[in-house]
């Protein structure tokens, strides 16, 4: 996508996530992680691409298919990688966020991909924290699920057919009731959790069932 955000420190990278080969060199890292200080206060890695294809297994696009676990496993799991060559050495804190989803431990037909590659996610960010751990490299790990956020995702996904979504009315009558989070509301409660790790302990978390408390003391 096109830079929207206006802010002299903001540098703006465009790179299909799907596509192994551009995962595969070295150019990507250099141009997401070379600019960025061996010297920092605070640093957040967070993971935000995913795509959703929705189709009943015997009736998956192999292309699709390859592109959604690309994206949804393998960028995010090169990117810490990366961020762990680059930067384990270095002071300050250092902070990993996953964006997953709570379909990760639901089952929904037709999101065999995208239910699979959110709970490998999980389960990558649950090891790397172990390795945190056992190394004593005092960073921090977490896999997010965002809620049902108002997206172009949503849309994609109210767009289907009960054929090969059999709930799709759930998602229907969500955005009708005005039930689904704004990208925003769910942004501050992301925000929230990286700022107050110590009241954060463990690595999987559904902004839906986090409180923001005014006032608290943040990790800037």
């Amino acid at each position: 996508s096109s830079a929207t955000i206006d802010n002299p420190a903001y540098r703006h990278v465009r790179a299909d996530l799907s596509d192994p080969m551009v995962l595969c060199g070295e150019s990507l890292f250099d141009e997401v992680f070379g600019t960025i200080p061996s010297s920092f206060n605070k640093l957040v890695l967070i993971n935000n691409a995913g795509l959703l294809d929705t189709a009943y297994v015997g009736d998956i696009d192999p292309l699709k298919f390859t592109k959604l676990i690309t994206c949804n496993v393998t960028a995010p799991g090169l990117l810490c990688n990366t961020f762990m060559q680059r930067f384990k050495e270095c002071k300050g804190l250092k902070m990993v966020a996953n964006i997953s989803s709570g379909a990760a431990n639901k089952n929904y037909d037709g999101w065999a991909g995208y239910c699979s590659s959110k709970a490998a996610l999980d389960r990558f960010s649950t090891v790397m924290q172990e390795e945190q751990v056992i190394r004593k490299t005092g960073i921090k790990v977490y896999s997010i699920y965002p809620g049902i956020v108002e997206t172009g995702m949503q849309a994609h996904i109210r767009g289907g057919t009960v054929d090969n979504f059999s709930t799709i009315s759930k998602f229907k009558d969500m955005h009708e009731a005005g039930e689904l989070y704004t990208a925003d509301t769910s942004a501050e409660k992301i925000l929230y959790i990286l700022g107050s790790p110590m009241d954060h302990p463990e690595v999987v978390y559904d902004v839906r069932n986090v409180q923001v408390v005014p006032n608290i003391r943040t990790v800037a």
